[in-house]
């Protein structure tokens, strides 16, 4: 199996399910149109790990399938965090989930669990293609001042997302890793701030485009689902034909950092 997953194999295999369940999705058909984040999410998820595994002989299901698996089991506790920030801004909420309560939370799970898998997944691709592989920037001093201040902007912020919610909303997708980094920084840890006292922030530019092509697949595929999420966000409308804004898909940059930070913690 692990030979199997190593040639990408399992590529095609998505790719198959992935059609089938955006024809059936796009077309309305049920139950596929109801689950169909679940449907269109899964299959995506064996296409992005084939082709890492295509490009580079190994990806994270075949060899490293318990770490595939924890952040798998992780991401609904994750995204439930800011489904708890979105009860003060009330930016979102969901239509025609399914009635019966445990269909219901099954489909949350199945759904939720998807996020940092996703990501991670995205970014690990980018860099078996060496995306930013040589990019390199001025080295951050990693002082204790910088790291305080660091924690500091996190604690401004998380504190103006719920005093202010209407005009400070978008600062609630920042907060998260400006508070976790700081902690982050540890000699044998993968740290984003680390990365930066090195000079080389190819890691967190992964992790933007990253964040940006999820965001952009979450958004268009949210479109045929009948079980789906409406933004209610001040002051921008609905345009591009999806739900978020434009100056909202920023928000899914800073929401993958906020992610890897939330792992290394």
């Amino acid at each position: 199996m692990r030979a199997w997953l190593r040639h990408g194999h399992h590529g095609p295999v998505g790719a198959l399910f992935w059609i089938v369940a955006t024809v059936l999705g796009w077309r309305g058909v049920e139950p596929v149109a109801t689950y169909f984040y679940v449907a269109a999410w899964y299959p995506a998820l064996l296409v992005v790990d084939a082709a890492t595994a295509r490009k580079r002989g190994w990806s994270m299901l075949s060899d490293r399938p318990l770490a595939l698996f924890c952040l798998w089991a992780w991401s609904t506790p994750f995204w439930l965090f800011f489904e708890v920030v979105n009860l003060r801004l009330e930016n979102w909420y969901y239509v025609f989930a399914p009635a019966d309560p445990l269909a219901g939370r099954l489909f949350l799970i199945a759904s939720f669990s998807t996020v940092l898998p996703a990501l991670f997944l995205v970014a690990d691709l980018l860099d078996a293609y060496g995306w930013f592989e040589n990019t390199r920037v001025r080295p951050l001093p990693l002082t204790i001042a910088t790291r305080t201040w660091c924690f500091v902007a996190g604690v401004a912020m998380l504190v103006l997302v719920f005093a202010l919610p209407t005009l400070a909303y978008p600062l609630a997708w920042g907060f998260l890793v400006l508070l976790l980094e700081p902690f982050n920084v540890q000699p044998r840890w993968n740290s984003l701030l680390r990365d930066l006292a090195f000079g080389q922030p190819g890691r967190l530019l992964r992790l933007v485009v990253a964040g940006l092509a999820c965001g952009a697949y979450w958004e268009i595929m949210n479109v045929p689902a009948r079980a789906r999420w409406i933004y209610t966000i001040p002051f921008f409308d609905r345009t591009l034909g999806v739900e978020m804004p434009p100056l909202g898909f920023l928000g899914f940059a800073l929401f993958a950092l906020g992610a890897y930070a939330f792992v290394r913690a």
